[in-house]
């Protein structure tokens, strides 16, 4: 009897060991999921607690800004990088252990399947192949297709353009490229020690999103802090919201860009320059609304004592007006150079800087005569059409050969190449020379046409008999001199004909044949071994 109740007893002990074991280890793989899922709503922080992602709310640290307010620190706490699609998040393995894990949705028709945990790691899997720690779905489910907005150097890509400049540390350097036309964020460049090249790929970067500039300033589309260096290239970039495109306080090139800030009412500078520099070139537009500023270039003691500087080297337009102004300190620290491109606005001048301003045209072309007071003595100056031209050619503002007018220019300047028929005004007070030709102060003079040009001279040529006439029934013959009697053949209207010819070249058609003609112009060639000669003649 006792031996039946043990064989009893164990049996029941083996029923509920068969029940337990796989409630325990769903338990232990629903825990799992559960962890990890919770992650997604924080990082934990190695003390059992999770701290919140970077909202852009975080702390502020005092630095130099336009408007003289605390820029936003970056306020990272170690949140998610949203561009790399990275939800990681620390959950527990079953047995106090932390792993790395990642949730991975499946979906199948419209039914979204339970969640899988997929260590990703270099451990278990073949070449580092994420590893199933639960469930027997198949394999792991491959990363979808990017489709980044931007793309770095190192081939990672991102769907904001602040995250993909934040990736990179102080004193670091990357080149992004914009993959296509996109709307998207300002971009915040803090006061640190970046290299930065954006290569728009031909598309276009409309800001239509947030906004970024200083705290309560938050109006501008980017904003590029001191002591970084950041090129812009190849594309365009606009703003339907800005109401300034760049607020530039680093140093700053502009290759074959389009920076158009018409596509805002509200947009009243394109780009501001308060410290470092400016460097337009290649083909660049500035393209402001109208009375807008496409840009200025503004010295601002003490905070920024070193200056700033604007270099335009631009065979493209500059649309809007130019500002030439400080806080009130004359100086000559804040610096303009222009040596190429068409400047469509006004160029204004702070009044008490006048005297001292280090504006330098050394070339381009201007609709505002105000720059007559800042090119140099030895530079030539000619309008028309309303425009003036610094060192330019010029001529083309004269359409059709009309009238182009030297209002500066140095005593005995030479003023070549100009073409024919364009007429030249001298109001420059001293003698000029167009072309090689002295015009004095006050008077106006025509480029005459060029001689026509000397026929180039060939190996073979008639001498004498060109265009001449023959009357039927004369019953002459046709001579023609040739600079050669190495003829062999002849030829009228194309065909072969007889002919003789002398030592001398000339050459005689019998007068049977000449005779067979019908009335009128006929061509006459004669052909040498190495080339040939023609002309016509008359039959009446």
């Amino acid at each position: 009897m006792k031996g039946k109740k043990l064989v009893i007893a164990v049996i029941l002990a083996l029923i509920v060991c068969l029940v337990l074991i796989p409630t325990c280890a769903f338990a232990d793989s629903e825990q799992l999921v559960q962890q990890s899922a919770a992650g997604e709503g924080g990082r934990d922080n190695g003390e059992g607690n999770t701290t919140p992602s970077n909202n852009g709310a975080g702390n502020t640290t005092p630095g130099d800004n336009d408007e003289g307010k605390s820029l936003p620190d970056s306020g990272d706490n170690g949140a998610v990088d949203p561009a790399s699609g990275d939800n990681s998040s620390n959950v527990g393995d079953g047995d106090g252990t932390k792993v790395e894990g990642t949730i991975v949705e499946k979906s199948k028709g419209n039914e979204t399947e339970e969640s899988e945990v997929v260590k990703e790691g270099t451990s278990g899997g073949e070449n580092g192949a994420p590893v199933m720690l639960s469930g027997t779905k198949g394999a792991p489910t491959p990363a979808p297709a990017s489709t980044g907005l931007w793309t770095s150097d190192s081939g990672k890509e991102y769907d904001s353009l602040q995250d993909a400049v934040d990736a990179v540390g102080n004193g670091g350097a990357v080149n992004l490229t914009l993959n296509r036309d996109g709307d998207g964020d300002g971009l915040m460049l803090e006061e640190v020690s970046k290299t930065v090249t954006i290569n728009f790929g031909g598309h276009t970067y409309n800001v239509n999103g947030k906004l970024v500039g200083s705290p309560g300033y938050e109006s501008q589309a980017f904003h590029l802090e001191k002591g970084n260096k950041v090129t812009l290239m190849n594309g365009t970039l606009t703003s339907d919201r800005a109401k300034m495109i760049i607020q530039n306080y680093c140093d700053l090139t502009l290759i074959d860009m389009n920076i158009d800030g018409t596509k805002s009412a509200g947009c009243s500078y394109v780009v501001s320059n308060n410290n470092g520099s400016l460097t337009v070139d290649g083909s660049t537009d500035i393209t402001a609304n109208e009375g807008a500023r496409a840009f200025d270039v503004y010295y601002w003691p003490p905070r920024y004592p070193d200056g700033v500087t604007v270099n335009i080297n631009t065979t493209g337009t500059i649309t809007g007006k130019i500002e030439y102004t400080s806080n009130n300190t004359p100086s000559t620290k804040n610096v303009l150079n222009i040596s190429s491109g068409t400047l469509n606005g006004e160029i204004y001048v702070q009044p008490n800087l006048k005297d001292n301003a280090a504006i330098n045209p050394t070339g381009g072309v201007y609709t505002d005569a105000n720059i007559l007071d800042y090119v140099n003595d030895d530079a030539v100056v000619v309008t028309a059409g309303g425009k003036f031209a610094v060192n330019e050619s010029g001529y083309d503002l004269a359409k059709d050969g009309g009238t182009v007018t030297v209002v500066k220019a140095p005593a005995n300047a030479p003023i070549d190449d100009v073409p024919a028929g364009v007429k030249i005004v001298n109001n420059s007070g001293n003698t000029i020379y167009i072309n090689g030709v002295a015009v004095k102060d006050g008077e106006t003079y025509t480029v005459p046409a060029a001689p026509a040009a000397a026929p180039l001279s060939a190996k073979y040529f008639v001498i004498e008999g060109k265009n001449a006439e023959w009357t039927k029934g004369s019953n002459a013959d046709l001579k023609f001199v040739l600079n050669s009697k190495d003829v062999v053949k002849v030829l009228i209207d194309g065909a072969e004909v007889e002919f003789t010819v002398a030592e001398d070249g000339t050459v005689t058609i019998a007068a049977a044949v000449i005779e067979a003609l019908e009335a009128g112009t006929h061509e006459i060639e004669f052909i040498f071994a190495d080339g040939s000669c023609k002309t016509t003649f008359t039959v009446k």
